[in-house]
This record gives structure tokens, sequence and C-alpha cells, in this order.
């Protein structure tokens, strides 16, 4: 009973700690927000603005860009480029190897996911029942301590003398 009582205290304590660290880590947190935010408007604006200077500096010209991007496409070596590619890709995507990675990495996968859920239930579970249990035992304890133990009569045994004959 002493072990349930201390288990009970000692799951009363983490639950308090817990409650407290979640409590200090709001404001954290939402500072770290914040800050994210801002770094990402930060960023975003720096970008913007380096963008521009640097279409400057080249002397940015999207008629020329447009151009040029025409002309690449339009290459003969380009092209032959683009079909040994796609004659790469079917090859690799037909290899005996590679398909056999790929299911074994998909079953993997799968696996690792079921252990994680699993895990996680049975974690919710414990805090569930744990949770359940303080206010069973606080219940308990308070019943004991109300009702008095019947004292047991204890009970002595009568000392008989023997007599040595010799």
């Amino acid at each position: 009973f002493d072990a349930l009582e201390n288990t009970a205290k000692t799951g009363e304590k983490w639950q308090k700690l817990a409650n407290k660290l979640i409590k200090q880590a709001e404001p954290i947190s939402k500072k770290q927000k914040a800050m994210v935010v801002e770094s990402a408007e930060t960023i975003k604006g720096q970008l913007t603005s380096g963008t521009e200077r640097l279409k400057n500096l080249v002397g940015y010209d999207p008629k020329t860009i447009e151009g040029a991007k025409k002309m690449i496409a339009e290459n003969p070596v380009v092209e032959k480029a683009g079909e040994v590619k796609e004659k790469i890709e079917k090859e690799i995507a037909n290899n005996k190897l590679v398909v056999k990675a790929e299911k074994m990495t998909y079953k993997l996968t799968k696996k690792i996911s079921a252990t994680i859920e699993e895990v996680k239930e049975k974690i919710e579970e414990y805090a569930e029942e744990a949770m359940e249990a303080v206010p069973a035992k606080k219940k308990a304890a308070k019943k004991t301590t109300k009702k008095a133990a019947p004292k047991s009569k204890k009970t002595v045994a009568k000392k008989t003398t023997v007599k040595k004959t010799t």
C-alpha cells in the first residue's frame, strides 16, 4: 500500500512539474513563433530587394532571357541529352534491385509507422490509467484514514517449565 501511495505522490509531483513547464513554455513558444514570422518577413524583403538590385546590376532584360531559353530548347544537343536522360530513367525504373529496394522501403516505412502508433497508443493508455488511478487512490486513502482499523488482539503463549530428570 505504501508503494502505491508513493507512486501516486510521485505522479502528482510529475504532473505539477509538467504543468509548470507547460505554463512557462507558452510565452517562450509565442515569442519563438513571432521571431520566426518576423525573420521570414525580413528574409522575404531582403530577397525581393536583392533580386531587384541584381537585375539592375546585371542588366536583366526579359526579352533576351526568353530568346536564350528558346535557343537552348531548340539545340539538338539538348534534345539528345533529354533522350538519354529518359532512357536511363526507364532502365533504372525497370531494374529488379531498384524495384526490390522500393518495396522493402515501403514495407519498412509501414512497419515503423505501425510500431510508432502502437507505442503511442500504449503510452496514452498508461497515462489514462495513471490519471484514473490517482483520484481513485486519493479516495481510497481518505476512506482508510476515516475508518479506524480494528486492533487485533495479540495472544501470548503461556510459559511452561520443564523439570529435568537426572
